[in-house]
């Protein structure tokens, strides 16, 4: 070898170990070699994906000088020490809950329940026949409540939700309609009014917390004011080991109708995770044994991994949403521009199963709609000088729940809850549907 050749074996021969002591911030991570655990972050990710979360929200009608002075008297009071003390109003009659929805979801989805009465008005009025002007055109405005909300949740265990909770009310009529004796007029033209309260917002909060979203007078009744409460639980869905294997999903929807009182006391005392999974479904079963409460719609469906599902258990109804007068006023109005509208149950189902983990990640919309009468805008005098209805339009009530959820096989999991209507078609406040999904795969 020669000298030079030796000197640089030498030379590296020393090198070497200084460069295999090198700082670790100094030395690239081999992209090829696999991490035998993932960061904390990326962990917290994937349990987020494994995880429920659960929304409540409340509207309450309270006393404003009652409110106002309790405010005065806790200044530094938080949320829930406020919920807790309108609760106390509650059971004493001073307060009253207008509405409570509820829904499951999955981080980083959009979920909706609604509970509402289209109601059909007129729009603009026929003034060239004989008489007073005929209503002709319609629209429709949707009373009841409806929530709406994203949800996220963060490594940290906070969520994050952006929500717009709504409650639209019928005012009555402008002008007020006067006292008048006898039998109804043809040609009184009113026009409805529509009161709404809606808090459009985004907040964080730790799970199992209680928030005011928002507080505002009664237009109604001044002395009166409109709180809505969130509360939200992020839940982890209960490991089963009952899950076959197989790829074929079978999906039950369950609707109990039960009063709101029952709901109210359990939601006093019980973590929504606790009324999401057996609590709130034995009550609901035990309502059907004295008679508070009532079975609803039963739908069963099966369907395949990955494929989605759908269910129709409905009748078509039609109606007329435009009209022209008679020649005269016994002469009955002409129907123009017919609309079909589908009356009962609709269910889609998006299932994907993981058997190995003994789960199921269930996207899904729920449609009930019911018809409730109808409502007279135009009367006409028959053959025998009676007012009798003329131009009529249906009355429509829909409950509606859109979510995704991760349920475990063979474990009824409360999905939602709305508000149903009542004899008149407006929303039943003492009354409340529960809405529970069943998977078994």
């Amino acid at each position: 070898m020669k000298p030079t050749s030796l000197a640089s074996a030498l030379l590296w021969a020393g090198l070497l170990p200084l460069v295999g002591s090198l700082p670790a911030e100094d030395k690239k991570p081999d992209p090829f070699i696999k991490k035998d655990t993932l960061p904390a972050a990326e962990s917290s990710q994937g349990t987020a994906k494994r995880m429920n979360l659960l929304h409540c929200c409340e509207l309450i009608e309270v006393s404003l000088d009652q409110y106002h002075a309790w405010q005065a008297s806790h200044p530094a009071a938080d949320d829930r020490t406020l919920r807790g003390e309108v609760q106390q109003w509650i059971q004493a009659k001073q307060a009253s809950v207008l509405d409570t929805s509820f829904v499951a979801s999955l981080p980083g989805r959009r979920s909706l329940v609604t509970s509402v009465r289209e109601q059909i008005f007129p729009t603009s009025f026929d003034s060239s026949g004989p008489g007073n002007a005929y209503p002709a055109t319609f629209e429709t405005q949707n009373v009841g409540q409806k929530f709406e909300l994203d949800a996220s949740l963060n490594p940290s265990g906070t969520i994050d939700i952006a929500c717009a909770p709504e409650r639209v009310e019928a005012g009555g009529e402008f002008p007020p309609v006067p006292e008048l004796e006898g039998p109804v007029q043809k040609g009184d033209i009113r026009w409805p009014v529509f009161r709404s309260w809606r808090p459009t917002l985004s907040i964080a909060m730790a799970t199992g917390e209680c928030r005011l979203l928002g507080s505002a007078p009664c237009p109604a009744d001044p002395a009166r004011a409109r709180l809505f409460f969130l509360r939200s639980e992020a839940a982890a869905p209960e490991a089963s080991a009952k899950s076959s294997g197989s790829s074929q999903v079978r999906i039950r929807f369950e609707c109990f109708d039960v009063p709101q009182d029952l709901l109210a006391a359990d939601l006093e005392k019980e973590t929504l995770q606790s009324l999401a999974g057996e609590t709130l479904r034995k009550q609901a079963l035990a309502s059907l044994t004295d008679g508070t409460g009532r079975l609803g719609a039963t739908l069963t469906v099966q369907t395949t991994s990955g494929q989605r599902v759908r269910l129709d258990a409905d009748e078509q109804h039609r109606y007329a949403k435009e009209f022209t007068p008679g020649k005269n006023d016994e002469m009955p109005s002409h129907p123009q521009h017919i609309m079909v509208r589908t009356i009962g149950f609709t269910a889609e189902f998006d299932p994907v199963v993981d058997s190995a983990g003994g789960f199921a990640d269930i996207s899904f919309s729920f449609d009930q709609v019911t018809r409730s009468g109808d409502s007279v805008h135009s009367r006409r005098l028959d053959n025998q000088g009676r007012w009798v209805p003329d131009v009529t339009m249906p009355i429509f009530y829909v409950e509606r729940i859109t979510s995704q959820v991760t349920v475990s096989p063979g474990k009824p999991f409360l999905v939602g809850i709305t508000t149903p209507p009542g004899p008149d078609g407006t929303s039943a406040i003492d009354r409340k549907r529960l809405v529970f999904l069943t998977v078994d795969f």
